[in-house]
């Protein structure tokens, strides 16, 4: 067996067995960073934010996603319709 041969099926075994398996560890050990950094995340802000402003920036918040769903607009009023009266063309 050539040295080449050799290298071939040992790349070839590390790209097939190991490397996957190292990508696979490397992908959950992410995960668990990303869920300590919002846990982090989400204990700062819970401590930075006093008592009596919790509910104002919630309540503010849920204003907000609703001002960009189109929700803040008075009922019955459609999206996009003008208050200006259709004329029928006359032919």
């Amino acid at each position: 067996m050539t040295f080449r041969e050799t290298f071939n099926r040992r790349f070839q075994r590390l790209s097939t067995e190991y490397v996957p398996a190292v990508m696979a560890a490397m992908e959950e050990r992410v995960q668990r960073l990303r869920t300590s950094w919002d846990e982090l995340n989400r204990s700062l802000a819970n401590r930075a934010l006093p008592e009596d402003r919790k509910s104002r920036v919630g309540r503010l918040a849920l204003d907000q996603k609703a001002s960009r769903a189109g929700q803040s607009k008075p009922a019955g009023k459609v999206a996009g319709a003008s208050n200006r009266r259709s004329r029928k063309r006359e032919d």
